[in-house]
C-alpha cells in the first residue's frame, strides 16, 4: 500500500505539511485546511486537482495553492498510460532532474510512485496565474518563447551522459519501441489517406510512405548530438509569463527522450503556428533557436544541419497527429478548434500536410539514408 496519497480524496493536512517542510518552503507553520478545486480537460491521461491551502501559524514563503496530479480513474485512459510507461516516467523525469538543475519547468514539491501497480503522486507549482498556451490559434510571439526555453533545456544536455543512466529516458535507438512505431505507422498511412485525403496532399502521404521504408536506416544512424527532448512540446503544453506570474514553464513530462532537439523544435513551428504564419517566420524563428544554442554554449551544430533534423523530426509530427485524430472523440476536438475559431482538421493534421510538402521531407528522408548507408559502408 502506497505510504501517499494516490487520489484527491486520499489527500490530508498532515501529508501536505510534510511534503512543504521536506521541500523547504514551510520552516515553522502547517497546513491547517484546504479545498480542491477540479483541474479538467478532454482527453487527460491523468487526474488533476487545484488544493487551495490554509496555514496556522508562520508560513511565509509558502504556496497559497498547489496542482497535484494522479492516476486516471478512468480505467482506460490509465491502462495506456501504464502500457507507455507515462506515469514512471513523469515522476522519475522530476526526482532526477528537477531538483538539481535550473529548468524552465513547474517545481515538484512531491513526486512519489509505486513501481508494482503505477500509482503516483505530483505535487506541483501551481502556475495558473501564468497563461496556458492554445493548441488551435498561438502567435508568433509565444512561439519565439517557447523556442528560447527549449534552447535552454536542449543546451543543458546537449550530450550529457546522464542521459544514458536511466531507463525512464526514451533513446533514439531503443529497437523494441522503434519496431512498435514503425507497425503503427504502417497501419495509420492508409487511414490518413482514406480518412484525411482533404488534409494531406498525395506528395506528402508517398513522403511519409518513405519515412517508412527508410525507417531503421533513420533510426539507427546517430552521427549528431543528442539532447533531452519532450517529444511533444506544443503550445499547450507550455505556460507563458503574465503581469501576475512572469514566468515560462514546459510541463507534462511523460515521455522524455534522448533525440535530437529539432524534434521538439518542429513539432512546436508546426502545431503551434498557423501555415501561413509558419511559412511567413519559420526562417526567423529557427535562426533565433539557433543563435540561443550558441549563446548557452553549443558547438558542433551548423543552421544547415538543424534544418535538416527539423525537416526529418516532421515525420513524428504526422505519427502523433495522426494517431491523436483517431483515438480521440472527434466532436471534442471539433467543438475545442471551434471555441478558438479554427477548424481541428487543419491544425491537427493539414498544417502537418503542408510541412511535410513545404519542406519536401521525402527527398530529405531519402538523402538522410542515403548517408546513412555510406557510412555503414564505410
Amino acid at each position: 500500500m502506497p505510504n501517499f496519497p494516490t487520489r484527491a480524496t486520499e489527500l490530508n493536512s498532515e501529508w501536505l505539511t510534510k511534503v512543504l517542510r521536506k521541500s523547504g518552503v514551510l520552516d515553522h507553520g502547517k497546513v491547517s485546511g484546504f479545498t480542491l478545486d477540479s483541474v479538467a480537460e478532454p482527453g487527460q491521461t491523468a487526474d488533476l486537482c487545484r488544493i487551495l491551502l490554509t496555514y496556522e501559524g508562520k508560513a511565509d514563503g509558502a504556496p497559497a495553492s498547489l496542482v497535484a496530479k494522479f492516476p486516471a480513474a478512468f480505467a482506460a485512459a490509465r491502462a495506456l498510460a501504464v502500457q507507455y510507461d507515462s506515469y514512471r516516467n513523469e515522476v522519475r523525469f522530476y526526482q532526477v532532474f528537477a531538483r538539481d538543475r535550473e529548468l524552465p519547468i513547474p517545481r515538484a514539491y512531491a513526486a512519489e510512485l509505486d513501481e508494482q501497480d503505477g500509482d503516483f503522486v505530483l505535487l506541483l507549482e501551481d502556475l495558473s496565474s501564468a497563461r496556458i498556451g492554445s493548441l488551435f490559434r498561438s502567435s508568433v510571439t509565444d512561439v519565439r518563447t517557447g523556442l528560447s526555453q527549449l534552447a535552454r533545456i536542449h543546451a543543458e544536455f546537449w550530450n550529457d551522459p546522464v542521459l544514458d543512466q536511466h531507463s525512464f529516458i526514451r533513446k533514439r535507438d531503443d529497437a523494441p519501441w522503434n519496431a512498435m512505431l514503425n507497425g503503427v505507422m504502417a497501419q495509420i498511412i492508409p487511414a490518413a489517406q482514406g480518412m484525411y485525403a482533404d488534409q494531406f496532399s498525395p506528395s506528402s502521404l508517398l513522403a511519409m510512405e518513405t519515412g517508412l521504408r527508410v525507417w531503421d536506416d533513420v533510426l539507427t544512424y546517430s552521427p549528431d548530438a543528442m539532447t533531452l527532448v519532450h517529444v511533444d512540446a506544443h503550445p499547450k503544453q507550455m505556460f507563458f509569463p503574465t503581469d501576475a506570474l512572469p514566468r515560462f514553464a514546459l510541463f507534462d513530462w511523460q515521455q522524455p527522450a534522448k533525440n535530437l532537439g529539432a524534434n521538439d523544435v518542429a513539432r512546436l513551428l508546426v502545431t503551434g503556428l498557423s501555415i501561413e504564419d509558419r511559412r511567413a517566420h519559420e526562417q526567423e524563428l529557427v535562426a533565433g533557436y539557433f543563435a540561443e544554442l550558441c549563446r548557452l554554449g553549443v558547438t558542433g551544430l551548423t543552421p544547415e544541419r538543424l534544418w535538416m533534423q527539423i525537416k526529418l523530426a516532421n515525420v513524428f509530427n504526422f505519427y502523433i497527429n495522426v494517431i491523436a485524430s483517431l483515438q480521440t472523440d472527434v466532436q471534442i476536438l471539433a467543438a475545442m478548434a471551434e471555441a478558438e475559431g479554427a477548424d481541428w482538421r487543419v491544425a491537427m493534421l493539414g498544417k502537418v500536410g503542408a510541412a511535410t510538402d513545404d519542406w519536401r521531407v521525402g527527398e530529405v528522408l531519402e538523402a538522410y539514408a542515403k548517408e546513412a548507408r555510406a557510412s555503414r559502408a564505410g
